[in-house]
């Protein structure tokens, strides 16, 4: 009886703090806006899952705070990271989607990467990705043939993007003639410069990014998909040549499968490093039951969205994953990564590049 006495007791007392926990997070979070920092322009994929997240997460955390945007654009996410993780305040009221390649770029020594990504407080990710090199449907490159032939001009945004990263890992440990024309404001500045011809393509889209930001394309059949570039092989594409298929070694399948991970946690959720256990607790909780909410699967479908969630525990494990790769498969991943030769034309804006025209990714 005093056993069972006690646990009922220490079952009450862990509820009271419990609940107590709750009301001091909705205390705080009552009648606030939380800023979600995007690392992309607006009106692209990026933009687009940020926006949804905020019409869902709030209403699953205690004292329902409004959730706002705020693109923060800049080298392909590492400056929001930097933002996140150096300025923005560690008290649960900002939190952050970037892109994954930001994320990792630390451990392949990007010089402006001065973070630590495994300390970021993980919330979740949304979503995995695959990805493409796609061309203008009246650009001369039709196949993937063309990639190891012929020169194929993409626009980019800067570096660290996959726009940019999977060209030179293409070229570097594949031998492609890809030449990256850089400086581009957005991805959908480098669509537009697709369709006037001032480029062949772009790398580093998915085929769920065209049927969110181009759908009429698709519909009109106006690209070329060349070469899948991701882990995993997209259901919908299975004729379309896949990455690994084409590596030569052991060494170039290692390298290849640091620098294309990060697809399979493409919209990571995260808040700065040391904010409140409390307030984590509950943006975490938040996240998964948004995630699971039938309103949210119903605007996700509608708006295209292809939702493959990860919990808190799931993202930050594949982080530190990443982080243990051995040091010499992280050294040649970077140079594959950085090494540009003559493959990168940069220009100013305002000026009239030679094929672009004159920075954030999708």
């Amino acid at each position: 009886m005093k056993v069972r006495l006690g646990l009922c007791v220490a079952l009450l007392g862990a509820a009271l703090i419990a609940s107590a926990a709750r009301a001091d997070v909705a205390s705080f979070y009552a009648g606030r806006s939380i800023t979600l920092v995007v690392g992309a322009g607006a009106g692209g994929g990026y933009d687009s899952w940020a926006r949804f997240l905020a019409r869902h997460l709030g209403r699953h955390i205690p004292g329902q705070p409004t959730v706002v945007v705020q693109n923060f654009t800049g080298a392909g996410g590492l400056r929001a990271a930097l933002h996140i993780y150096n300025v923005a305040p560690k008290d649960g009221s900002v939190i952050g989607l970037v892109q994954a390649t930001a994320l990792v770029a630390p451990l392949l020594g990007t010089k402006e990467a001065q973070f630590d990504s495994e300390r970021f407080s993980w919330i979740g990710n949304m979503s995995k990705e695959y990805s493409l090199c796609s061309s203008w449907y009246e650009s001369k490159i039709k196949t993937v043939r063309d990639l190891f032939d012929k020169e194929f001009i993409v626009g980019g945004t800067g570096a660290g993007t996959s726009m940019e990263t999977y060209p030179n890992v293409l070229n570097n440990v594949l031998g492609t003639r890809i030449k990256i024309v850089s400086g581009y404001n957005g991805g959908s500045d480098v669509y537009l410069a697709m369709e006037r011809g001032e480029v062949d393509g772009r790398c580093g889209a998915a085929l769920s990014t065209y049927k969110v930001v181009r759908p009429q394309w698709l519909a009109q059949h106006k690209l070329n998909f060349l070469l899948q570039t991701s882990l995993d092989r997209d259901p919908e594409l299975p004729g379309v040549p896949w990455i690994m298929d084409y590596a030569k070694s052991d060494e170039q399948r290692h390298i290849l499968q640091l620098i294309l991970a990060p697809r399979l946690i493409v919209r990571p959720v995260f808040a700065p490093p040391g904010i409140p256990e409390d307030r984590l607790a509950a943006l975490r909780a938040a996240f998964d039951a948004a995630m699971a909410d039938p309103e949210a699967r119903k605007d996700a479908a509608i708006t295209k969205l292809e939702l493959i969630p990860m919990s808190a525990a799931e993202t930050a494990a594949f982080v530190t994953r990443l982080y243990e790769t051995p040091e010499p498969v992280r050294a040649a991943a970077a140079d594959a990564m950085n090494r540009r030769d003559r493959t990168k034309v940069e220009f100013k804006a305002g000026a009239k590049p030679a094929k672009g025209k004159a920075k954030e990714e999708e």
